[in-house]
């Protein structure tokens, strides 16, 4: 068997992929702020944790139970929401987070998706998804980075970075 080809990210690509993770938080947070019941903790500054997952290309959306909370990245776990554990959600919250999850699953055009191998299973804390598209914006298939190729926790930050910047300086 052949060793798989390293995949390598174009500058547009990453700058794709960057700019689609904030879309999809930025998302998540506006269809949360229009139900009383939903609480949530804004993370959305903070930077992708690169030690448990990466993606060599395509985004994952996880769910803690009904709640959205992080977007698997090719830098990391986008870790935008914080909040209570799922086991303190009120019934209205699950309620609320599962009206909000039919219209993402519209918008993001969500796949349910199964971990090859890569992804170390036993830090997935819910279901995962492949965001396949954003309001009719194509994103590449999710390709699953080999854990000894994940970038280091410096790099990937600086990357990182530098992506949120330029990302900001386009939205202008």
């Amino acid at each position: 068997m052949g060793k798989k080809k390293k995949i390598v990210l174009t500058e547009k690509s990453k700058l794709i992929h960057c700019g689609a993770a904030l879309v999809v938080a930025d998302s998540i947070f506006e269809c949360a702020a229009l139900v009383t019941e939903i609480r949530m903790e804004d993370h959305r500054k903070d930077y992708p944790n690169p030690v448990y997952h990466q993606t060599a290309q395509g985004l994952l959306l996880e769910l803690w139970g009904a709640r959205p909370v992080s977007v698997i990245t090719p830098w990391g776990e986008y870790y935008f929401s914080g909040s209570y554990s799922f086991s303190q959600l009120a019934k209205a919250e699950i309620k609320a987070w599962n009206i909000i999850l039919k219209e993402l699953k519209t918008r993001l055009n969500l796949n349910l998706y199964k971990p090859k191998s890569e992804i170390a299973i036993d830090t997935i804390r819910g279901d995962l998804f492949r965001i396949k598209s954003f309001d009719d914006f194509s994103l590449p298939c999710v390709v699953e980075r080999v854990y000894s190729d994940y970038e280091s926790f410096e790099k990937a930050g600086a990357e990182w970075g530098r992506l949120i910047q330029l990302v900001q300086k386009n939205k202008h």
